[in-house]
C-alpha cells in the first residue's frame, strides 16, 4: 500500500528550498538503545545482528529501542511460525475430517505485516531509507578550535 502525498523532506532541505513555513522537525542524536531484558532468545540474537548495522548507517537513536524490539520480536515470530509450517504443512485435518489452515499461517501473515511496518519505521527498506534522518552526536568541545576558527561555544548564540 502506497503512502499518500509526497515523501517527507528534511527540515534542512526545506530551508534550502526556502519552503520551511515554520515546520519544525525533531532533531535526534545518534545513539544505541539498551536491549530490553524481555526479548526472546531469537529476538535478542536479531538485536545483536541489526543494531551495529543501524549504527553504522547512522539511523539509530536511543529512542528507537521499542520499535527495534518490536522488529526483532516480529522477526523471531516469523522464523518460529515458518519452521512449524515447514515441518507440519499449511493445513491440518480436523476431528470431523475437514482440512483447515494451521493457526501458524495467520500468525506468520500478521508477523510479516508488522515486520514490514517496523522495517519502514527503522529505515530498513529502500523507500523508507530516504525518510530517515538522524543528526550525528555532537563533537567534543575544543577551546583551541573555538579560538582559532571562531567557532561559537556550545549552547551560545551570537
Amino acid at each position: 500500500m502506497a503512502l499518500k502525498g509526497p515523501a517527507p523532506v528534511s527540515e534542512a532541505l526545506r530551508r534550502l528550498r526556502g519552503t520551511s513555513r515554520g515546520r519544525r522537525s525533531l532533531e535526534l542524536t545518534a545513539g544505541r538503545p539498551s536491549r530490553p531484558r524481555w526479548l526472546s532468545r531469537e529476538a535478542a540474537a536479531e538485536w545483536r545482528r541489526v543494531v551495529p548495522l543501524l549504527e553504522d548507517a547512522g539511523v539509530l537513536t536511543e529512542l528507537d529501542g521499542g520499535v527495534l524490539a518490536g522488529f526483532c520480536e516480529c522477526l523471531a515470530d516469523l522464523r518460529r511460525t515458518s519452521a512449524i509450517i515447514e515441518r507440519d504443512g499449511y493445513s491440518f485435518t480436523t476431528e470431523s475430517g475437514y482440512s483447515a489452515p494451521r493457526p501458524e499461517v495467520a500468525i506468520r501473515k500478521a508477523a510479516l505485516a508488522q515486520l514490514r511496518q517496523y522495517a519502514a519505521h527503522l529505515g530498513l527498506s529502500p523507500a523508507s531509507r530516504t525518510r530517515v534522518e538522524v543528526v550525528p552526536p555532537p563533537a567534543e568541545f575544543d577551546p583551541a578550535e573555538q579560538f582559532f576558527n571562531d567557532v561559537p561555544a556550545r549552547g551560545r548564540r551570537r
